[in-house]
């Protein structure tokens, strides 16, 4: 038996379901928060294109629907809008030879009522989520509740 060493692994090709991977290195997803409204835009096509020499890219977290939004920032692929976001940067690493997943995600309890038009979050379980939800606001709310006038960032009186 020959023994391979784990450069040589790494190097060699993986198949995953019908995917077949040149070779195993794998971009982990990372919620990059650089969409738009929501919707997937030229500088995230640039981001992935660039990356796209990877075995297999995972997106950022993507919304799966206006309910299970929750990052500011964050991409969805639940409007014709940002389906055609995501088609242009899928098809931007499939032309350069790459593959991508995309990673679905909704926020659940976890979310806040400033990504829901006012309304409850929805999640599986009746308990509220602890700690601070970050939302477009949050840093203007800061910025006040501790004497400080907002100008878009936080300025002392």
């Amino acid at each position: 038996m020959t023994q391979v060493s784990d450069n040589e692994l790494l190097f060699q090709s993986l198949c995953i379901g019908a995917i077949e991977l040149p070779h195993r290195i794998v971009m982990a997803p990372l919620t990059r928060a650089r969409s738009t409204d929501r919707v997937p835009n030229e500088l995230m096509e640039e981001y992935y294109y660039q990356r796209s020499s990877a075995a297999l890219i995972i997106s950022g977290a993507t919304a799966i629907s206006e309910q299970g939004y929750g990052w500011h920032g964050a991409p969805g692929i639940y409007t014709a809008e940002q389906v055609e976001g995501w088609k242009r940067i899928s098809d931007a690493v499939h032309a350069s030879g790459g593959r991508i997943f995309l990673q679905l995600w909704h926020m659940g309890r976890v979310s806040h009522p400033d990504y829901q038009s006012g309304q409850l979050t929805v999640g599986p379980s009746p308990i509220a989520a602890t700690g601070e939800a970050h939302t477009p606001h949050w840093q203007e709310a800061a910025c006040r509740s501790s004497g400080h006038e907002y100008i878009g960032n936080c300025k002392r009186h």
